[in-house]
């Protein structure tokens, strides 16, 4: 034991200890979560059957993102979108889910709305 604690390899596998923990250290205190919000981010609509015709069209919302200073500061409108998934709808008003699509790395945080409530009718007139 005296002469295991003599040798290098202890040293060496100290130095490669502490240098992981350095490194860990050194990542997380200089790159750390942060927050950005997006303003006006246009809601899109997906899926509306060809029957269907909505009588308005969503807005805007405002989505904040939150990840490593890193990859939130990468991030731009662009990247950031939001939809309303209509293959499902019925005839009529309901409210549905506002689903957002964001980098990998990032997670959206709030939302000035989570749900929209659209109307929609028949696009075939009676005569």
């Amino acid at each position: 034991m005296k002469k295991f604690l003599a040798s290098n390899v202890l040293y060496g596998i100290l130095a490669v200890g502490l240098a992981a923990f350095l490194s860990i250290y050194v990542s997380s205190a200089e790159n750390p979560v942060t927050n950005k919000t997006f303003h006006n981010v246009s809601v899109a609509v997906n899926g509306l059957a060809s029957d269907h015709v909505l009588e308005d069209r969503p807005g805007t919302v405002d989505i904040q993102v939150s990840g490593f200073r890193s990859v939130v500061n990468l991030t731009f409108a662009r990247d950031v979108r939001a939809y309303v998934d209509l293959s499902t709808a019925q005839l009529g008003t309901a409210s549905y889910p506002i689903q957002y699509i964001i980098p990998k790395a990032c997670r959206w945080s709030i939302s000035s709305r989570s749900t929209w409530s659209l109307a929609s009718t028949s696009s075939k007139r009676s005569s």
